[in-house]
């Protein structure tokens, strides 16, 4: 969910960022004050916590996160199990890039078109299709589905 937020007025974020918090379900309510209580926890930490079952956890954290109520650290610490895992805070704003839950969305019709065009004009500069340009053409036909 985008918070219909202006860029750089601390006002409008903070309206979009109550307006986030009151569509905030049960679960995630439980989610989030344990992440605000202890000031930054992995969906283990989350599940040891709250006592919902770790697919609960995880997806009521991941509906913080698509919220923009909730966001990567940045940091990563142990589990029970000893695997490394992202430590989720508050915050709004986007995810780390190349985080967890930086999902990318699907482009737009219009943004598919300018890839085209782009890839297209590397041709002509390149003289003609590369390997690496018909790599990035299935790919861009892949996400544009």
């Amino acid at each position: 969910m985008n918070l219909p937020a202006v860029l750089r007025s601390d006002t409008s974020v903070a309206a979009a960022r109550s307006h986030a918090a009151e569509q905030v379900s049960g679960d995630e309510r439980v989610v989030l004050r344990a992440i605000q209580e202890q000031g930054g926890l992995t969906d283990d930490d989350l599940e040891v916590i709250t006592g919902l079952s770790h697919q609960s956890a995880s997806a009521r954290r991941n509906g913080l996160v698509r919220k923009r109520l909730v966001r990567d650290s940045g940091e990563r610490r142990l589990t029970r199990s000893g695997r490394k895992a992202v430590v989720w805070v508050l915050g709004v704003g986007r995810p780390i890039e190349g985080g967890a839950n930086d999902r990318p969305t699907r482009p737009s019709d219009a943004e598919i078109q300018e890839a085209e065009a782009e890839i297209g004009a590397l041709c002509e500069v390149c003289g003609g299709e590369t390997e690496a340009i018909g790599k990035l053409r299935r790919w861009l036909r892949r996400i544009s589905r």
